[in-house]
């Protein structure tokens, strides 16, 4: 390792403050949501799969700060890895979040839906449009 790169790196991880732990971060979106009554036991598996995604970011995010130590620690790197950068992962926790409505946007349309009267099914005596609230979320629809 070059002593020009070195001081660079080591401000660097002076400054991160270490994985933000993304699965504890979704779990507590997901309890607060299950409070609120936003979710319910029939979101479970969209549940799990954001919390197995969280765990994906978490590992890959341990495994570069490791990394990263090791580099600025000098140490031999011809036996470590940086993992393979996976360009899908978070992408996709988005969209489970968002499908979820545990992003701020999500929760803004989902509220926003909540707030509008409630308007009768022409011919069918019942209230209400039926399906999911955040369905046109996910097609941009605003009404």
């Amino acid at each position: 390792m070059s002593n020009e790169l070195a001081p660079e790196l080591r401000q660097l991880h002076r400054g991160y403050a270490g994985p933000q732990k993304v699965l504890q971060a979704t779990n507590a979106a997901v309890r607060e949501a299950l409070a609120n009554g936003h979710l319910t036991k029939h979101d479970a598996g969209a549940i799990e799969l954001a919390r197995a995604l969280s765990r994906k970011v978490d590992r890959a995010t341990r495994a570069e700060e490791i990394y990263l130590e090791m580099l600025i620690e000098g140490k031999d790197l011809s036996a470590a890895a940086l993992p393979a950068s996976d360009n899908t992962v978070i992408p996709t926790l988005l969209k489970v979040y968002e499908h979820l409505g545990l992003t701020p946007r999500a929760r803004a349309y989902i509220d926003s839906i909540n707030a509008r009267p409630v308007r009768a099914v022409p011919g069918s005596g019942k209230k209400g449009s039926g399906g999911s609230k955040i369905a046109g979320f996910n097609r941009g629809a605003s009404g």
